[in-house]
């Protein structure tokens, strides 16, 4: 987010329940097209460590109205 999305506002949610751990990260950046390949290697690994937790991650965004990430792990 720092690096790349110039947002000015950035919010972190966590919750948990019995069986599952989530994340929510909404910023209000200049969004990116989700289906284009990234330059970067930080979508890349948070999807790898997510996926190697038996975990779930959606990564919604537009031009110009930010980002939204949700992650649902199991513990």
């Amino acid at each position: 987010i720092n690096k790349y999305s110039k947002a000015k506002a950035v919010l972190l949610d966590f919750k948990a329940d019995d069986d599952y751990v989530y994340l929510r990260i909404n910023d209000d950046g200049i969004g990116f097209n989700t289906e284009e390949k990234s330059k970067g290697i930080g979508l890349k690994n948070m999807k790898s460590r997510i996926k190697s937790l038996n975990g779930k991650i959606s990564i919604k965004s537009k031009q110009n109205q930010g980002t939204l990430i949700k992650v649902e792990v199991p513990y």
